[in-house]
């Protein structure tokens, strides 16, 4: 059925003003209406003969004939008052009852919920700011969260290196992490080697993948056997080492140049099923020692910014515990070869004196 001018007139004014209409309607009006009537009544006598005003007994019946035209127009006034209430409170309370049922989806713990409202602006805007609050909730939530998984991880990490003394188990150690705790499709670790000039892949994680398992076994060659070369310019992982920054892409094979053709870097990534590729050099005292890198199913647009601040403190954190193994194995090497020198020292003294 299609609605009177006057609603369609009604339904398109802001809220303010439809509480202001109501007020002139209810205040003004009948005032207004019952004035002119009185003196459209009364026009003789107070525009034609100045005598006609004596006339008590006709000007009082006037009188009274006007207040029932009054009461009459009174209760036009407030039928149409209560019609227009109607409306508003159609156009107003029902929308925000609407709003008060949905938010309780919200209520319960479903952030993920949101309110849809096409009614005027100001009930749209009350449901966009529940919405927004909503929003804030859910990625507050979703960043404590993600700390504390953060927390666990440096946790774990700072136990394994206390007790760590092979560099290769603890690599392995820390892309599991990535994988158990922090949720990453797949993580991996790579150590430079500057006296031979290469980048070598040590860690990948692998456990509990099946698809990642297939993959690894058809490779031309062993995932630990690539070697990337430091002189590779257009290589990823040189240009994270030389320039010590991050670096993000979409595509695989930026980071198998050299070892594997673009097709099949290609269909790793498919079968795979990741998204983006997140490289942080491993940098410790000005001095880069090899690179992490975060496979997952998040882009550089759909990762939260506390995203990148997380890979970066990780990334951080494992620099420190693998340097400090890395002084560890070394300080242990010098002190065998002073073992083995001295050693030597002692024969060769003895063998002087006999």
């Amino acid at each position: 059925m299609a609605l009177p001018n006057s609603v369609h007139f009604f339904a398109h004014l802001r809220l303010r003003g439809k509480f202001l209409l109501a007020f002139l309607l209810m205040s003004i009006l009948p005032i207004l209406t019952t004035n002119i009537l009185w003196i459209y009544a009364h026009y003789d006598e107070l525009f034609g003969d100045p005598m006609a005003i004596m006339d008590t007994v006709g000007f009082m019946a006037s009188m009274r004939q006007t207040a029932e035209q009054a009461t009459i127009l009174f209760a036009i006034t407030l039928g149409a008052v209560i019609y227009l209430s109607f409306l508003l409170s159609k156009q107003i309370v029902g929308p925000i009852k609407k709003i008060a049922e949905q938010s309780r989806e919200i209520s319960l713990g479903n952030l993920g919920y949101r309110i849809h409202s096409q009614d005027i602006d100001e009930i749209k805007s009350l449901a966009d700011a529940i919405n927004a609050i909503a929003t804030t909730a859910q990625e507050n939530i979703s960043q404590i969260t993600r700390q504390n998984k953060l927390l666990t991880a440096l946790r774990q990490l700072d136990n394994i290196a206390l007790t760590s003394r092979e560099i290769i188990p603890l690599c392995q150690f820390i892309v599991d992490l990535l994988k158990k705790e922090l949720g990453y499709q797949i993580g991996s670790l790579a150590l430079i080697d500057y006296k031979a000039g290469t980048i070598r892949r040590i860690a990948l994680s692998v456990a509990g993948d099946a698809r990642l398992q297939e993959v690894l076994k058809n490779l031309p060659i062993p995932y630990h056997e690539q070697v990337v070369s430091l002189n590779q310019d257009d290589h990823l992982f040189v240009k994270a080492v030389k320039e010590k920054r991050n670096y993000y892409t979409e595509n695989l094979h930026d980071i198998q140049k050299g070892t594997f053709p673009p097709e099949l870097s290609e269909k790793i990534q498919r079968d795979c099923g990741f998204k983006g590729i997140f490289i942080y050099p491993l940098i410790t005292q000005e001095r880069v020692i090899g690179i992490i890198y975060y496979l997952s199913s998040l882009t550089k647009d759909t990762a939260p910014p506390f995203e990148f601040e997380l890979m970066r403190e990780f990334s951080s954190e494992v620099a420190r515990v693998i340097d400090n193994l890395l002084l560890y194995l070394s300080v242990k090497r010098d002190r065998e070869v002073i073992s083995a020198e001295r050693n030597k020292l002692a024969v060769t003294i003895d063998s002087i004196r006999k």
